[in-house]
């Protein structure tokens, strides 16, 4: 929100407010917008958001109409490719039985992802 809405000195000055520093709350480990910004600049990089203009012929709108969208192959890798999804990804299936009847619970349990895998 705030690198989108407000300028540097803007960004700045709202760090100092009290409100922001109070104990009450943790402040931020950043005090300036530039050191922000280069906290923002350290994060991993994800896949790339892309916008596709939509034309259709026969219809006519009062605004263009985009869809944004990420390549779902690239989001796959970047998330198999990331250690902090590494002991919460299941590839195996499983049933729970709960008093000899099936309980579904993640995907991993239902039919569907069974009739796929098998």
């Amino acid at each position: 929100f705030l690198s989108d809405n407000l300028n540097q000195g803007q960004i700045t000055q709202f760090l100092k407010l009290l409100w922001v520093q109070s104990e009450a709350r943790k402040a931020p480990a950043y005090t300036s917008a530039q050191q922000m910004f280069t906290f923002m600049d350290a994060l991993p990089k994800g896949p790339k958001w892309r916008c596709t203009t939509i034309h259709t012929e026969g219809y006519i709108t009062a605004h263009p109409v985009h869809l944004i969208w990420r390549d779902a192959l690239e989001v796959t890798r970047h998330i198999f490719g990331n250690p902090v999804f590494a002991n919460d990804m299941e590839f195996d299936l499983y049933e729970i039985k709960v008093n000899g009847e099936r309980e579904y619970g993640e995907w991993m349990s239902c039919s569907r992802a069974h009739d796929i895998q098998v």
